[in-house]
């Protein structure tokens, strides 16, 4: 029986609880929230300091935007005015207009002048009437007013009241804004007016050099470790900085005492770019923990900076309540992908995600105090970039330390530089293959003692050959210690990949996370001479040459396939080609075209296909020394500009 209660009273309190929401969220969309009971009056007395006039104050909403301030003496409306259950006057999305009843009741000694101060910049038009000057014309306020309609500058909107003693009268306040309408009203005696706002411009010095100094950090990370997720984090904080010294009136402030003027255009946009900005983050935070890319963040992160921009230069088109449901968006899709992936493994977005959680429900007016919930909210989103620096400053140690192991191998070899030629000599083949069914010769000529080009071949079977031939970035130690990793990589994947587009696929997945800035062009090809077949691919390659001895022609074959290092960009294809008997192939790097004369004039690709053509039907070794004469000859007195390979092969069979 208990339980039955039990899940009796559950049941009950669910549809109770899902009513309030639905009730909340239905005032929401029209923008109040009433309560019965009328206000009492703010009694002043001389050591009244400040107070937080939410208690005091009742509202009525004007939908048409027809009544005027002697309208609200009438017995009709007089009784329509109603209270708010919550701390900050708070009206949601609406288009109408709102009037604010304030009471006061004066008990001072003497006449004093008192400070009102709506703290909430965003809201675009204020006036304020005063019953005891029916007939005078309003004070002005409001983001969207000039700054010589304003009756004080200030980053609130704030009024001065002055009292007389044992005056009563009623402050009356239009309010209209296609922001979000909430009013924290204080009223304040001119000393704790100047007092606090002494303190809140020191909080809000300390947050401009916050945020000027983190986005200073982040950019020098960036500049440091070449990590982006520090120039998106860099992006976010100048996004969110602009956006809360909107919020808080600092640039609007700043821009009336220069006599100009802003906008509420600029403030919604700047929201806009501040998810923007949260999701091109985050798009690319989980795709660096994830093969899969977070894909719909980043085209939420692109949709939200067209908006901002329609807010900017069309501010009317879009619906009042639009970065609600862009707010809303993020959130649902922030959640996804963490429970996709786990939310254990980003525990360091929690405080960003609960940040933005926190300010959801403030501007649905699901909290009792919204401008402090949204302060809270912001303190969170700061906290959230402190711990995702956290989590990267680990990861950024972690690969320093692995960098610092792999530093330290390379360390070892260099200091071995003694017998590094040595190495490299027996990196190449010392003898070449000659066969019943082919031959073959090469020419090798580094522009230093130790060189990047690279050649090798294996005998697979009979009448089958693997060659390839490959050129790494740069010179000397460092490209020789490259061609000693392929040389490794070759060996091993040759034997078992007989396609030469899955060999270099294979040395590409080998090879890549140990290249950094360098990449390897290479040139595989398998020839199966009893089938007279010849496989071949590319991997941003100079072309192979195919001497046909029967046509006496020279074709030029090659295939797309971008370098080792580079493959994400474009995986090679391999070709096939016909071969007989007495046909030639001259493989070579990019030294031989690009060799320079003393006129400053290249090789070129013309002329080696021009001397291979002419001397083609000659002996391999005939044809390798007709080469180095050439070679000899064009370039002079000039040193090869880079190293020089170039292989021949001999079809015999």
């Amino acid at each position: 029986m208990s339980s039955k209660k039990i899940s009796l009273h559950t049941v009950i309190e669910m549809v109770l609880t899902c009513l309030t929401i639905a009730l909340k969220a239905f005032y929401f969309l029209y923008g109040v929230w009433p309560t019965n009971g009328l206000a009492a009056p703010l009694t002043l007395f001389d050591d009244f300091q400040e107070a937080h006039l939410g208690p005091y104050i009742e509202y009525l909403e004007d939908k048409e935007h027809r009544l005027s301030f002697q309208d609200l003496d009438s017995p009709g409306l007089r009784h329509q005015f109603e209270k708010t259950e919550l701390k900050d006057l708070y009206l949601g999305y609406s288009s109408s207009a709102f009037w604010i009843k304030l009471p006061i009741h004066s008990f001072l000694s003497r006449r004093e002048t008192f400070l009102l101060e709506i703290a909430w910049p965003g809201l675009e038009y204020l006036e304020l009437y005063d019953s005891s000057r029916k007939y005078a014309p309003p004070l002005l306020q409001g983001m969207n007013r000039a700054p010589g309609e304003k009756s004080f500058l200030h980053r609130n909107h704030v009024f001065e009241l002055e009292f007389a003693p044992g005056e009563k009268k009623t402050i009356y306040l239009r309010l209209a804004s296609r922001g979000l309408l909430l009013a924290p009203l204080w009223l304040y005696s001119r000393n704790a007016f100047q007092e606090k706002d002494r303190w809140q411009q020191f909080l809000f010095g300390m947050f401009v050099c916050l945020f000027l100094v983190a986005a200073f950090f982040h950019i020098l990370m960036y500049l440091a470790v070449k990590e982006r997720l520090y120039a998106y984090l860099t992006f976010f904080i100048l996004s969110l900085g602009f956006f809360l010294a909107m919020q808080y009136g600092i640039i609007p402030e700043i821009l009336a005492k220069k006599g100009m003027s802003t906008s509420s255009a600029i403030y919604a946009a700047s929201f806009s770019l501040v998810l923007a900005s949260i999701a091109l983050f985050l798009s690319k935070y989980f795709a660096s923990h994830e093969e899969q890319k977070a894909s719909w963040l980043s085209i939420f992160a692109f949709a939200s900076l067209l908006i901002a921009i329609v807010q900017m230069l069309f501010p009317r088109l879009l619906p009042r309540a639009t970065n609600v449901a862009l707010l809303g968006a993020l959130l649902f899709l922030s959640i996804f992908y963490l429970l996709q992936r786990g939310i254990s493994r980003f525990y360091e977005l929690s405080p960003l995600i609960l940040g933005a959680f926190l300010a959801f429900l403030a501007i649905l007016g699901f909290l009792p105090h919204q401008a402090l919930a949204l302060k809270i909210s912001q303190i969170l989103g700061f906290a959230g970039i402190v711990a995702v620096n956290f989590k990267l400053s680990w990861q950024v140690r972690q690969r320093r330390l692995e960098h610092q192991r792999e530093s330290l191998t390379l360390a070892r070899i260099y200091t071995d530089f003694a017998i590094a030629r040595h190495i490299q000599e027996n990196i190449l083949p010392k003898t070449l293959p000659e066969s019943p069914y082919f031959a073959l010769e090469a020419l090798y000529l580094p522009k230093y003692d130790l060189g990047g080009d690279f050649y090798d071949y294996q005998i697979l079977g009979q009448g089958e050959l693997s060659v390839l031939i490959a050129d790494a970035t740069g010179h000397g130690v460092g490209a020789a210690l490259l061609t000693a990793m392929l040389k490794v990589a070759y060996a091993t994947e040759t034997a078992k990949l007989r396609r030469p587009s899955e060999l270099l696929v294979a040395l590409d997945t080998k090879l890549q996370v140990r290249l950094g800035d360098h990449f390897i062009t290479a040139l595989a090809l398998y020839l199966d001479v009893t089938a007279g077949e010849l496989h071949y691919a590319h991997a941003g390659h100079p072309p192979l040459l195919h001497y046909q001895r029967e046509n006496h022609v020279v074709i030029e074959l090659k295939s797309p396939g971008t370098a080792i290092g580079f493959m994400d960009y474009g995986k090679p294809l391999a070709y096939i080609q016909k071969i007989q008997k007495g046909d030639r192939l001259l493989l070579f790097t990019d030294g031989l075209t690009d060799l320079i004369n003393p006129q400053q004039e290249l090789f070129s690709l013309e002329r080696v296909k021009d001397l291979f053509l002419r001397h083609g039907d000659k002996s391999l070794s005939e044809l390798k020394g007709i080469f180095l004469r050439e070679i000899a000859h064009y370039k002079g007195s000039f040193e090869v500009s880079d190293d020089l390979t170039l292989i021949l092969i001999e079809v015999r069979a």
